[in-house]
C-alpha cells in the first residue's frame, strides 16, 4: 500500500523555467479546467500554441505544465513518475490503475494543488481519469476548488501509448528488457501498468503493443 505523505506549505520549492517536453496529448479544443478564484486553466497551450510544454498524460502519471492567465504556470510533474510526493523535490500527479489521480502540482504563485482533495468535497468527487477525460475536483489551499468536471469545459486527451515504458516513442526491445530485468520486483522501471509490481501483466502489455509507434 502506498504511503501518501502530505506536503507542508513550508517546503521551499524553486520552480525552474519550463523545459521542453514532447507535445501534449491533451485535446487542443477540450483543454480547460476552471477555478472560481483563478479563472480558466489551459492544459494544452503552455509555452506555445502547439502544446510543446503542455500536460502529457502518461500511463502512470502526468507531466508538463498548465497555464493560467491569472496565476501563471502550474507544474504537474517533471516526467520522473510515479512520484513519491514526500518532499518538495519529488512531487507530481500520479495515475492509479483504476484511473484515480493523486499527488501534488505546484504553482509558484499559488502553492500546492492537492489532486486527492476532491475526495473531501460534498458530495465526494475525486479527481480521476475516466472515459478519455479528466473528471472530479482538485483542491488548492490558497485558491480553493479546481473544477475538472464541467460538462462543457473539460480536459480530454489521447490515450497514452501502453507499453512504451522508457517513453522513447516506440514499444520495442528496450521496453521488453526493462520488464524482464525487473520481473518480480517492486519498481517503476518495467512497471507498464503502474500497479507497483513488475509481473506478467506488464509483460503482456509490452508484448501486446510490441512494435507500436507512439509518436
Amino acid at each position: 500500500m502506498k504511503t501518501r505523505s502530505t506536503l507542508g506549505l513550508t517546503f521551499f520549492v524553486l520552480l525552474l523555467a519550463p523545459l521542453a517536453h514532447a507535445q501534449s496529448n491533451v485535446d487542443p479544443t477540450d483543454k480547460w479546467s476552471w477555478s472560481e478564484n483563478c479563472g480558466w486553466m489551459n492544459w494544452y497551450d503552455a509555452g506555445d500554441p502547439d502544446g510543446a510544454q503542455g500536460v502529457v498524460v502518461e500511463p502512470t502519471h502526468l507531466r508538463g505544465f498548465v497555464w493560467a492567465e491569472n496565476i501563471g504556470w502550474i507544474n504537474v510533474g517533471n516526467g520522473s513518475g510515479p512520484y513519491l510526493n514526500t518532499t518538495g523535490t519529488n512531487y507530481g500527479v500520479n495515475i492509479d490503475p483504476d484511473g484515480t489521480l493523486w499527488g501534488y502540482a505546484w504553482g509558484e504563485n499559488i502553492g500546492w494543488i492537492d489532486f486527492e482533495g476532491g475526495a473531501m468535497a460534498t458530495p465526494a468527487n475525486p479527481a480521476r481519469i475516466e472515459g478519455g477525460r479528466v473528471r472530479g475536483y482538485a483542491w488548492g489551499e490558497n485558491i480553493g476548488w479546481i473544477n475538472l468536471d464541467d460538462n462543457n469545459a473539460f480536459v480530454a486527451f489521447e490515450a497514452p501509448c501502453q507499453g512504451d515504458i522508457n517513453a522513447d516513442g516506440t514499444v520495442d526491445l528496450a521496453d521488453l528488457n526493462l520488464v524482464l530485468a525487473n520481473f518480480g520486483t517492486a519498481t517503476s522501471s518495467g512497471d507498464a501498468n503502474g500497479d507497483g509490481q513488475v509481473n506478467l501483466a506488464d509483460l503482456n502489455i509490452v508484448l501486446g503493443n510490441f512494435g507500436t509507434d507512439c509518436d
